[in-house]
């Protein structure tokens, strides 16, 4: 477990899993549910092997009656006994009583820190220490729960939910960099990126004076990072979005095939070929010969596999009068009808 409430989600398999040493804060002024009551439950079904949320334990750690710490290969958290659980508010209760060691254990952290004080930390750091992250990661499940209304600053989640609601008309720059006499290439699009880094609309890219960009009248706080540049409509800034990339050109079609080189037997093995049925995702079934003669094909291939040479003809997702899908067909074909078709081989 990170030693900073503040900090980003750590990645799956941290080596901190279940390792908690907060930094020394304020006593909380929040009361809590008394955790002094004598019945809390029982966990200790919950043993190595066991299942969890984030596949089978591989070790399990029991803090205190009730509450047990669990970590798998992957991931890992804390698992409440019922009766530990239902004195969570329900705001925050996970009806589980699972917790994941990234941001949900602050959750117990907070309303059962005896379980968590390590060394010379004491209770009430501890609980401090669970509030923050708890204040930082839940903003609104924490007002709901306590009936308070966090102020600016308080909550870096808060404050970007705040920041983005405020600028979600604006355009927000998402990239930049260097150019000449002076200016930045600013790429930018309407309310910049959302909380997964995915743009929110279709960027563009402007010049802006490197003493616009490096101003801070121009940048808006967004939680703990320095800032994120904000346009201003009002100056105008020049468009230099490139055109758009002309679309690639249709691939040919090749819908003809010669037998005039073939013997009896292949021109046999041709005919069986064209009588196939090939049947497309959610489509209609379609003879090889109707795919010819109707979409065409856009080349042939061939391969080994198992000491077998296959033969293949292509036929592209988009080619006239078949059926619209996301795959590029590869057809079976026999040798026959491969060297009969009038396609390059690839």
């Amino acid at each position: 477990m990170s030693n900073n409430p503040n900090q980003k989600r750590h990645p799956l398999g941290s080596t901190d899993a279940g390792k908690w040493a907060p930094d020394v804060n304020a006593e909380s002024t929040v009361m809590l549910n008394d955790s002094t009551a004598t019945n809390f439950g029982d966990v200790t079904n919950v043993r190595e092997g066991s299942r969890t949320p984030w596949g089978a334990a591989d070790y399990v750690t029991h803090l205190a009656p009730g509450i047990v710490s669990v970590g798998t290969p992957g991931h890992g958290g804390v698992k409440l006994s019922p009766e530990r659980n239902r004195k969570i508010p329900t705001a925050l209760r996970q009806a589980s009583g699972w917790y994941e060691e990234d941001c949900d254990v602050y959750i117990p952290m907070m309303h059962y820190p005896e379980a968590f004080v390590r060394g010379e930390q004491t209770v009430d750091e501890m609980r401090e220490f669970g509030k923050q992250g708890l204040i930082n990661w839940f903003p609104n499940q924490y007002e709901t729960a306590f009936h308070t209304t966090l102020a600016r600053g308080q909550s870096k989640s808060k404050d970007e939910q705040t920041w983005r609601k405020l600028h979600e008309d604006d355009e927000i720059a998402i990239s930049a960099s260097t150019a000449s006499d002076g200016m930045v290439k600013v790429t930018v699009c309407t309310g910049g990126r959302d909380e997964h880094g995915r743009y929110m609309s279709d960027e563009r890219e402007i010049l802006v004076p490197k003493a616009d960009y490096d101003n801070p009248d121009f940048r808006q706080p967004l939680g703990k990072h320095s800032g994120s540049f904000v346009v201003d409509p009002s100056k105008n800034y020049p468009d230099v979005t490139p055109p758009p990339k002309p679309p690639n050109p249709p691939a040919p079609r090749y819908r003809t095939i010669d037998t005039s080189k073939l013997s009896m037997v292949g021109q046999q093995r041709v005919e069986a070929d064209l009588r196939k049925q090939f049947r497309f995702r959610d489509g209609p079934t379609y003879s090889l010969k109707e795919i010819l003669e109707n979409g065409g094909i856009t080349g042939k291939s061939s391969s080994d596999a198992s000491g077998r040479r296959g033969y293949y003809l292509r036929m592209a997702t988009e080619a006239e009068g078949q059926p619209a899908t996301d795959t590029l067909y590869a057809l079976d074909v026999s040798k026959a009808l491969w060297d009969a078709v009038n396609a390059p081989a690839s």
